[in-house]
């Protein structure tokens, strides 16, 4: 369609404006101007599609375009254009395939002109080859800046240890990332998320590791050791020992259900509630077990359970006394021997009816305990081979030699090597407790 005055005006103008095209004497536009066609079209019009050829660019003459750059993964808008600006020029101009997809966002006049049009154009006018050049030079550089941010934001994302200084800066600099300015910050937003998190999770890790024991128990002939290692930052499983008001220890192993900071919250509510349950009214394993399931059952809106087995040692009486509530047996050894402590009732959070049965066994010199979360038993090989109670019972006939400390670490290289140092799919957690002539 033929162009109208007040079309070639606003062509000229466009064109002047442009650094492509500034410095072109005004009549030589007109000139080109007057080769142009006009076309109109509707909202949501592809105009030019990524990585076809480009033979053509568009002056818009009213309305408004979204630039979009088109991935596997889908497209984003990287720029609106608007009246009086160019399209698809340095495509026509440098021979290169379209960089991006040119869609109307509003009804659109253009002014078409075509690649004869434009190549005819420069050939009289060398001086737009340096200027198509130069433009390309500023949209590359445009391009480093924002790729170097986007790269150091993705090693931060991919370290665990990302300073907070580095991640204050890439905030600062988000909206200099053009034109990836919205989906950066978004990355940094996850970033600093994440930073927070971790944050969060090395509290709940600090708070968690306090809840355990450190002093060993002041009965004559003891020798304990515990040790715990969450799958993540934090976990469920934990131990704890404690001194009961008639001078008999408690030894504890427990695992809750899932992992991550909600397990550690409960866990510290599950060790919290046994103390307060056992240090008021020492009582048998199954008693104290009944009194602690009951608490537990009551709000447990998210029906959260913990496995458990507490194991009672009285050396006046020379007994050792345990229940077990669903949790993997634990290991009661004598030179070779080995007694398994099996489950004496179910796991407590669930029914505040269940049943718990109190099992009993002589205390001898030279007796040891060991307990563990089914994190060991549960371990797997590469080939998803479960290591099983059975091999547990295995490893533990070997710690003759072996004090408590060593034995717990024997147990775990053990289970490194069976899992060829895979990443933990489960929290782990042993105790290891030796009764002695004093």
């Amino acid at each position: 369609m033929a162009l109208s005055d007040d079309a070639q005006s606003a062509i000229v103008s466009a064109l002047r404006n442009s650094t492509l095209f500034a410095g072109i004497d005004e009549a030589e536009l007109g000139a080109l101007t007057r080769q142009c066609t006009e076309e109109t079209l509707d909202s949501g019009a592809v105009l030019m599609r990524q990585g076809e050829d480009g033979d053509f660019a568009y002056i818009l003459l009213d309305g408004t375009v979204d630039v979009s750059v088109e991935t596997p993964l889908g497209a984003d808008r990287v720029a609106t254009q608007m009246r009086g600006e160019i399209v698809g020029e340095i495509a026509v101009l440098a021979g290169l395939p379209r960089s991006a997809t040119v869609t109307s966002r509003s009804p659109v006049r253009l002014a078409r002109l075509d690649k004869a049009v434009l190549q005819n154009f420069v050939e009289h006018h060398p001086r737009l080859a340096s200027s198509i050049i130069h433009a390309l030079s500023v949209r590359l550089q445009g391009l480093l800046q924002p790729m170097a941010y986007l790269l150091q934001a993705t090693t931060a994302l991919e370290r665990q240890d990302a300073s907070p200084e580095l991640l204050d800066l890439l905030a600062q600099r988000a909206g200099e990332v053009t034109p990836f300015a919205k989906a950066f910050a978004r990355l940094v937003r996850v970033l600093i998320e994440r930073r927070d998190e971790r944050h969060e999770r090395a509290i709940a890790a600090r708070l968690q590791t306090s809840l355990v024991p450190r002093a060993a128990p002041t009965i004559d002939g003891v020798r304990i050791a515990a040790r715990m290692v969450p799958a993540r930052d934090v976990g469920g499983d934990f131990y704890d020992w404690f001194e009961l008001a008639d001078g008999r220890l408690a030894c504890v192993v427990a695992d809750v259900s899932g992992k991550g900071i909600g397990a550690a919250v409960f866990m510290g509510i599950v060790r919290t509630a046994l103390r307060a349950v056992a240090l008021s009214q020492p009582d048998s394993p199954a008693c104290i077990l009944d009194r602690l399931n009951r608490i537990l059952c009551r709000d447990n809106e998210q029906l959260m359970f913990v496995s458990l087995i507490i194991v009672i040692l009285d050396p006046a009486a020379g007994q050792l006394e345990w229940a077990n509530a669903g949790h993997p047996p634990g290991l009661l050894l004598r030179g070779t021997d080995i007694l398994p402590l099996p489950a004496s009732g179910p796991v407590l959070g669930i029914a505040a009816d269940a049943q718990f049965a109190d099992q009993r066994a002589a205390l001898t010199f030279g007796t040891r305990l060991f307990l563990y979360t089914d994190g060991l038993s549960e371990a797997r090989d590469p080939t998803g081979g479960l290591l099983g109670e059975a091999a547990m019972a295995s490893l533990c006939a070997e710690l003759a030699d072996k004090d408590a400390e060593a034995a717990n670490q024997f147990i775990l290289d053990a289970i490194r090597r069976f899992t060829s140092d895979a990443a933990l799919s489960d929290d782990l957690a042993c105790l290891c407790m030796d009764w002695r002539r004093a």
